[in-house]
């Protein structure tokens, strides 16, 4: 979820990037995703590999998250709410990807 293929993606066309986890409770994620998602215009949502109750030594934070196309947070999964929906605006995204400063040619 690099900001580099985040504007790959963007140029490919794509309107949502849907990024599968396995990571731990990391305010890092949320960064991440909130910037693949401003770099590139496009709804960002995430999945995340729920913990075992049986297994202690594999720290998976299960939550899953959608931001949108300017960044913002609009939806987490959690233990009492594991599934969650958005509706993607395509008028959004061409409307995010439209106004991202770009100052360089890209390729």
């Amino acid at each position: 979820m690099f900001n580099e293929w985040a504007r790959h993606y963007r140029r490919q066309g794509a309107h949502v990037i849907a990024v599968p986890r396995a990571s731990g409770a990391s305010q890092k994620w949320y960064t991440a995703a909130a910037m693949a998602a401003i770099v590139s215009g496009c709804y960002v949502l995430s999945s995340n590999r729920a913990p075992a109750e049986h297994d202690q030594e594999l720290n998976f934070a299960g939550r899953g998250f959608a931001f949108s196309p300017a960044g913002e947070l609009l939806a987490e999964t959690s233990p009492s709410n594991p599934l969650v929906s958005v509706e993607i605006d395509v008028a959004r995204v061409a409307e995010a990807q439209r106004s991202y400063p770009c100052y360089v040619r890209e390729l």
